[in-house]
């Protein structure tokens, strides 16, 4: 199930907009300096959300009056962007005129009124509106054969399971459950698997389910999601890492979504063994278009050849979507989350998806300026 459609009832609304990620103890004040380059780009990612073209986005998605709701975004931005909590956020913005002017805020809203707004929108409407403003931004994606990412991390909830025993049973009316990250070891929370644009690293898709599901029963999942919102493409490469694979995985890629699965093979696998199970589907023979689908599918099979041949040297491009997570958990919080419902654990993330989005198309896609920004 994808939680970013999912609907929990009005009490947990006040909860849902305190981004506070564990550790943001500490309360710095928000003092602005238009030269220091954290607070630069704090300004342009504000601004950008007071442009008429981003305005537009709100209202498309029923984000209305726009205003307000331009309003509640900028303030929740400057909560996650420093990770603070959003009561302290908003006595900030009384207390200094500068720090009023520097988000375009008049009169700042009391921590209740920006609840009780926010709480009226679902996840997805939220969703929608990240992706609608990054593509907005963000160039479009060129012509032709596009390269796209996928990779999931973990997202923790914030409980100490080391003093109270939360069992699977326990959970089970919980929206968050047990997983398991080979790289963290055992949680309670989300699993976050996001679909990137290669090279231009903009979020595409982003899907959040409980505890730690298979890579192995997503992949239908992402790959029809793909197809329905028009996001892959006939011929596109796409890249997964070893979680995904089997040889069904690439059958299917090739016949029923026509994309090339890149995925990364596993050590006993061999690519004429995967090459050879391709064939053309039988409905084919019986549509319109014959010819041109077995075009269609022989350009896949090459492509999908070329990729099995040439695998490792998509190591490197793969770990840019790591790169990204980074940025999340280490600029922004991403890594431990204050968040006990579905709704308000998907709508936190689908903000700092953005927050990293417009972060790396201000300051670029390079190595050395994602681990820059992952270490603010």
């Amino acid at each position: 199930m994808n939680y970013f459609s999912a609907s929990i009832g009005a009490k947990h609304l006040y909860r849902e907009v305190d981004p506070l990620p564990l550790g943001a103890t500490m309360k710095i004040p928000l003092i602005v300096d238009e030269e220091d380059p954290k607070w630069v780009l704090l300004g342009q990612i504000l601004n950008i959300f007071a442009s008429r073209r981003v305005k537009q986005q709100l209202a498309r998605q029923g984000l209305t009056p726009v205003p307000q709701a331009a309003l509640m975004c900028r303030i929740l931005l400057i909560a996650l962007f420093f990770k603070q909590k959003l009561a302290y956020v908003l006595a900030e913005l009384t207390h200094r005129p500068a720090l009023r002017q520097f988000a375009h805020v008049a009169t700042p809203p009391t921590p209740k009124q920006v609840a009780s707004f926010l709480g009226r929108f679902t996840a997805s409407q939220f969703l929608q509106v990240v992706l609608g403003v990054l593509n907005t931004v963000c160039a479009p994606r060129p012509r032709g054969r596009n390269t796209l990412l996928v990779d999931a991390t973990e997202i923790t909830v914030d409980l100490n399971w080391f003093r109270k025993k939360y069992t699977k049973r326990a959970l089970a009316a919980r929206d968050y459950r047990w997983g398991f990250a080979p790289s963290k070891g055992y949680y309670i929370g989300y699993k976050l698997t996001l679909v990137l644009a290669y090279p231009s690293l903009k979020p595409l898709c982003v899907f959040l389910h409980p505890g730690s599901p298979s890579d192995m029963n997503l992949y239908d999942d992402i790959l029809g999601e793909l197809r329905r919102r028009r996001v892959a493409h006939n011929g596109d490469l796409v890249v997964w890492d070893k979680g995904y694979c089997s040889y069904l995985n690439y059958l299917k890629g090739v016949t029923q979504y026509q994309i090339i699965p890149g995925i990364f093979p596993k050590k006993n696998m061999a690519a004429e063994k995967i090459l050879g199970q391709l064939a053309y589907p039988l409905p084919i023979f019986g549509e319109p278009q014959t010819k041109q689908k077995k075009m269609l599918y022989r350009r896949l099979k090459t492509g999908l050849k070329t990729f099995l041949g040439q695998w490792k040297r998509y190591k490197g491009i793969r770990s840019r979507i790591e790169d990204f997570f980074k940025v999340g958990k280490g600029a922004f919080g991403w890594g431990r989350v204050h968040r006990y419902t579905a709704r308000s654990a998907a709508k936190y993330i689908a903000l700092g998806v953005l927050l990293v989005g417009l972060g790396i198309h201000l300051r670029g896609t390079e190595k050395a300026t994602l681990q820059r920004l992952a270490e603010w």
